[in-house]
């Protein structure tokens, strides 16, 4: 699925006048904010998300999964521009071109249901749940009140031998009956990777994926990545701050330009960040 971004701003804390010299570092409302006028990532191929801790990247990745709304540019554009050319600029923020921007929180669940996969910074896994039922907890929401329908008890089971061959594809082989508490945070995180690609996502999210592995892993689970979204033809957008990771990568695109913080007082504002040229890798 193709990602494209068309002015999207996002922020937190409380945001000064554009033509105001008051947002230096000794202001503690001036937090955060992101802006991306324009930024394409082609269907089919992997991409990362590079930057300093801090510049928007896990953000921006929630803003793409639905889970947090951006503001429009009209929301905010006596701070921005004061020539009333905003109120021209719509925030565009299209998945298979699929715009976001216009679904309801019902249809964004749905959307990202059948078609996300998710893998968290801090895992979402539940302590109730063990291993395996973890894993197979979208395709289960997923089905819903259908659970009882031999046809969908036969796709469960499918499935179920998906969930089992991730997990012997991440080391984790036998261990789908354990309680996520008993697994270490390499192996939580390898799970949360299992989950996000049991329902053949048709566009893979992952939020640090390797943060707390170790390099043998490391290199499994990337791999692991790359060629289930290869052979789904699917899209595989990471976000990291291991540069190791960007081999064998399609593109890389650096956030350290779109963002201002109170420690970030010099970074680009939304009136002079040109369009993102993304770096291939190939």
């Amino acid at each position: 699925m193709e990602i494209e971004i068309r002015n999207l701003e996002f922020s937190f804390g409380k945001q000064k006048d554009a033509r105001s010299h008051e947002n230096s570092a000794s202001d503690p409302d001036q937090a955060f904010q992101l802006s991306i006028p324009k930024m394409s990532l082609k269907s089919g191929l992997s991409h990362a998300w590079v930057g300093p801790s801090g510049s928007g990247k896990t953000t921006a990745l929630r803003l793409l999964a639905g889970i947090l709304r951006p503001r429009q540019p009209s929301e905010i554009g006596a701070n921005i521009n004061h020539d009333n050319k905003s109120s021209a600029r719509k925030t565009e923020l299209k998945i298979g071109g699929t715009d976001l921007t216009r679904l309801s929180d019902a249809e964004l669940r749905r959307f990202r249901s059948e078609h996300l996969g998710l893998v968290f910074q801090d895992f979402k896994l539940l302590e109730y749940l063990n291993v395996l039922e973890n894993i197979l907890l979208p395709a289960r929401l997923a089905s819903g009140n259908r659970s009882g329908t031999s046809s969908n008890r036969s796709s469960l089971a499918l499935i179920k031998h998906r969930a089992e061959t991730l997990l012997d594809r991440v080391g984790l082989a036998g261990k789908g009956r354990r309680s996520v508490s008993q697994l270490s945070q390499g192996e939580q995180q390898r799970v949360a990777i299992c989950r996000a690609l049991i329902l053949e996502p048709k566009l893979a999210l992952a939020d640090e994926p390797t943060g707390n592995l170790d390099p043998r892993a490391k290199v499994a689970v990337m791999q692991l990545l790359r060629e289930e979204c290869q052979k789904l033809n699917a899209t595989l957008l990471v976000v990291t701050h291991d540069h190791q990771l960007l081999e064998g990568l399609d593109s890389v695109t650096d956030f350290s330009t779109f963002y201002q913080s109170s420690s970030n007082p010099t970074s680009r504002s939304v009136q002079n960040t040109q369009p993102i040229q993304s770096t291939s890798h190939k």
